[in-house]
């Protein structure tokens, strides 16, 4: 998904992505502070529907929340996320909101500020009943091919 919001501009610059046009997390600490910015906008959102101010799609991220949320912790290396440059963007207008509300850059020093960042997730999935029937097969064929040494 496209975002545009000045808070994933600010953490992409902090985190060096900008050097490179690109940036990889996986550290449990720095997805947590993604989801602190996604569920921040989520927040930002009016009680009567209204996203103004917010360019993301809505729907987006409350599928980015729900992956980020999911184990209630991020041990593992079951989630990924990665930002990307996107040239030659094309952010959505929001009309239907007050001109007081409307999203405006921030700094415009950076060279590469008038793009987009791609915001990609990343996600291991759910075993499915059939893949959890899979394992359980290949386990006893494993066993069979390499039976328990008992000397």
């Amino acid at each position: 998904m496209e975002v545009y919001h000045e808070r994933f501009y600010n953490f992409f610059k902090q985190h060096g992505g900008n050097k490179k046009g690109r940036l990889k997390l996986k550290n449990p600490s720095l997805l947590q502070e993604v989801l602190y910015i996604v569920r921040s906008l989520l927040d930002q959102v009016n009680e009567d529907g209204e996203d103004c101010g917010l360019y993301e799609d809505q729907n987006q991220l409350m599928n980015v929340r729900a992956v980020l949320e999911m184990y209630q912790s991020f041990s593992g290396v079951n989630r990924k996320i990665q930002f990307r440059y996107v040239k030659n963007s094309k952010r959505p207008s929001r009309s239907h909101c007050s001109p007081t509300r409307v999203w405006s850059p921030p700094d415009q020093d950076q060279v590469r500020r008038e793009h987009g960042l791609l915001l990609i997730l990343k996600w291991g999935g759910e075993l499915t009943a059939a893949g959890g029937v899979q394992a359980r097969e290949l386990g006893q064929a494993f066993r069979c091919m390499y039976p328990e040494d008992t000397g």
